[in-house]
């Protein structure tokens, strides 16, 4: 079994993806959905599958009558996948679980079954593998908030609700950043170590 792959692991990574994919440093705002485009992976918006022969009883009872019940797809099809999205949810938590789906797929991992993302869960409900549904959760979120933007946003003094504007990112994403990664306390300590070698002390 391969080792679960470690926190500065999935940083470079995600620096390497936003380079080499989208030409995006850390510090400006990444669209999951041109993510996906870039590698070839489509992204189906759940009210749009009876198109392909979904029933309608079936998109209505998830788009309408248990919108809770989940948030995102990531479908096997042939030797390829494809995402499906909740459409009843709002576009930043869209953007998220999107960008959950695709860590899945730029990290390879390897599944049998459709994967869903749930309410109320940090990644998905049948993952395959825990460990490769805790690299997946760090790289998508690392992916649209890197740690670096979020120890410049805390040296800046930004708020919880600036930085989900800047990044495009919900408001419990962006708390979950700020201050679960210990940005916040890594610039007050900076900073107070800068004020007092200013100070002579």
């Amino acid at each position: 079994m391969a080792k679960r792959l470690s926190k500065a692991e999935i940083q470079r990574r995600a620096i390497d993806i936003r380079k080499n994919d989208l030409d995006l440093t850390e510090f400006v705002q990444l669209c999951p959905y041109e993510l996906a485009r870039e590698h070839g992976i489509a992204v189906h918006p759940l009210d749009g599958l009876t198109e392909f022969g979904c029933p309608e009883g079936s998109v209505t009872f998830y788009a309408s009558e248990r919108p809770d019940v989940w948030s995102a797809a990531l479908v096997p099809a042939g030797t390829g996948q494809f995402i499906v999205e909740n459409t009843s949810h709002l576009p930043r938590r869209r953007r998220f679980n999107v960008a959950h789906e695709m860590a899945h797929v730029l990290l390879e991992h390897e599944f049998d079954r459709v994967m869903f993302s749930a309410e109320g869960r940090h990644g998905c409900a049948n993952p395959s593998s825990k460990d490769q549904e805790w690299e997946a959760e760090e790289l998508g979120v690392e992916l649209l908030l890197p740690l670096a933007a979020a120890y410049k946003a805390a040296k800046e003094r930004r708020t919880d609700e600036e930085v989900a504007d800047l990044f495009d990112v919900s408001l419990p994403v962006a708390r979950w950043r700020m201050n679960g990664t210990g940005a916040r306390i890594v610039a007050q300590r900076a900073a107070a170590k800068w004020a007092k070698l200013r100070s002579g002390q």
